[in-house]
């Protein structure tokens, strides 16, 4: 399902929701860039009874300067530098409030007084009513190409891709699932290597959130973050959140 925030100012939220993963896209100004640390977000639970500030792996050097494999923080301390966001532990089916807190300051003195930008989601159910339903085996070992639609890509080499028509339903969870293997297997190739070396040298862009706004150059027009943000910010069919 696919769902966006009342427009909060210069601020708004864009989700994609599947069965246990939630993509967000985030949608800033540039008004309001300026000194722009990140997002601290707060998950609210209400079947659970529960309400907190989701965890990262990614620090401020200052605050945290050797990160171990089992180091988590919240995002409430150590913000989320990105305008693309997953939440994959999420439950079927099931109804979520999330907060957005843009944050500015300092890594040691951070301003938390920008109002948050609040959107309710729900998850997809595991079966449905329609024609269709989508499953994922994940104690199955496979693989999928990824033509990236680059010279050779297109005339060379043997790609394949995966165009999803007539089925919202089955395109959001796929589009979920998509991206729940491809950072899970990101963040345990980053673990892996801190445990393994005992070191970060090679992998601060990986470990190390950006001191200032300075993360905001991937943003930038153009530049293949952007577009990755406008998937969110122009897909069709989304409904108040």
């Amino acid at each position: 399902m696919r769902f966006k925030s009342s427009e909060s100012g210069p601020y708004q939220i864009f989700a994609v929701s599947g069965v246990n993963t939630i993509s967000f896209g985030i949608r800033a100004s540039e008004t309001v860039r300026s000194g722009l640390l990140g997002f601290a977000v707060e998950r609210i639970d209400p079947a659970e009874n529960e309400r907190y500030f989701m965890s990262g792996f990614k620090v401020f050097r200052s605050v945290i300067p050797v990160p171990t494999p089992e180091t988590f923080v919240s995002t409430g301390n150590h913000p989320i530098q990105s305008f693309v966001w997953d939440d994959f532990t999420a439950k079927l089916d099931r109804e979520y409030e999330y907060l957005f807190y843009p944050i500015k300051g300092t890594p040691k003195n951070l301003d938390r007084s920008t109002p948050p930008i609040p959107i309710r989601i729900r998850t997809e159910p595991l079966f449905s009513n329609e024609r269709h339903d989508i499953f994922f085996n994940r104690g199955a070992a496979s693989s999928q190409g990824s033509a990236n639609f680059s010279e050779a890509s297109t005339n060379d080499n043997d790609e394949n891709m995966l165009l999803i028509r007539g089925n919202q339903r089955v395109a959001d969870i796929y589009f979920t699932e998509f991206n729940r293997l491809f950072n899970h297997y990101y963040f345990r190739a980053v673990r892996e290597t801190l445990s393994r070396t005992g070191k970060t040298g090679g992998l601060e862009a990986s470990v190390f959130l950006d001191e200032t706004d300075e993360w905001l150059k991937k943003y930038q027009p153009g530049k293949l973050r952007t577009k990755r943000l406008q998937l969110f910010t122009q897909m069709s069919g989304t409904q108040d959140g």
